[in-house]
């Protein structure tokens, strides 16, 4: 673990308004490779993100993380294929146009090793879709991120997503302002340190 504490003793910071482009920020400093921190250090830490986020509940978690501590390898080869798919899905929203097509080739790749079924269910609650993962259990919360991926990407909210003007920084977020006149994943923190930047120079100049 670097600089930034575990998930299990500091949140994540879900700001991204969409839990797919959360998963994504999940990396500290994108942009700044010397300062670039993986936070899905061990596939425990992405249980937790998961928990956190509500893709999971406490007991998956639980289920997860034993399974991962019995199976180690495995755990190590689904953690390497989130940080796989994560990059991808960052290239194909972010990246040159050029890295696209490979970007989804990677992502469909990852699809294709599993099977899953949709099916409609009701109780007195009304309607829900279930879905049925053929899958390993440690790959499945995976599998729901890119199937909520694959929603957001096909819907019109795909011209909202942006990512965020600090170059360092880049994590991603939905902006679903009026005018479409969000600039920073967080302004407490970037926003913040933009204004910084910004009187410096000023008083320094003089101005």
């Amino acid at each position: 673990m670097g600089k930034f504490a575990s998930y299990g003793r500091v949140p994540p910071k879900l700001v991204a308004g969409e839990r797919c482009l959360d998963f994504l920020n999940t990396v500290e400093w994108r942009g700044r490779p010397e300062a670039r921190e993986e936070r899905l250090t061990s596939y425990g830490e992405f249980a937790i993100w998961a928990k956190a986020a509500g893709l999971i509940d406490g007991r998956q978690q639980r289920q997860l993380m034993a399974l991962a501590a019995k199976a180690p390898r495995a755990a190590a080869k689904a953690l390497a294929e989130i940080q796989q798919a994560r990059e991808a899905l960052a290239v194909l929203l972010a990246g040159p146009a050029t890295r696209r097509a490979p970007s989804i080739a990677a992502i469909n790749r990852i699809l294709a090793r599993d099977r899953f079924v949709l099916r409609l269910e009701s109780d007195k609650a009304g309607y829900r879709e279930c879905w049925e993962l053929e899958c390993p259990q440690l790959r499945q919360p995976l599998l729901a991120l890119l199937r909520e991926v694959a929603t957001l990407l096909a819907s019109p909210d795909l011209a909202r997503i942006h990512h965020c003007a600090n170059d360092h920084c880049q994590w991603f977020f939905l902006d679903t302002s009026r005018n479409q006149s969000r600039r920073w994943c967080r302004m407490e923190i970037c926003g913040n340190n933009a204004k910084a930047r910004v009187y410096y120079h000023r008083h320094r100049s003089g101005t």
